[in-house]
């Protein structure tokens, strides 16, 4: 599929609206930012709740 591709597009929307019907995701601010042949890509904007620090490469709650 390219990017193009109106089924790209129309499952980008589709996974987007679901994102958007999640309270946690919503309020956690998760961003749907491409979706398609069996995949999403979910972003998430840093927040202090998640436990450590931004640039920290490994976050204090990472199992091990």
């Amino acid at each position: 599929m390219a990017d193009g591709d109106p089924e790209v597009s129309d499952s980008l929307t589709l996974i987007r609206g679901v994102n958007e019907t999640a309270p946690f995701n919503r309020w956690a601010g998760f961003v749907v930012s491409a979706a398609g042949d069996g995949t999403a890509e979910l972003r998430l904007p840093w927040r202090a709740e998640l436990g450590s620090t931004p640039d920290s490469s490994t976050p204090r709650w990472w199992p091990g």
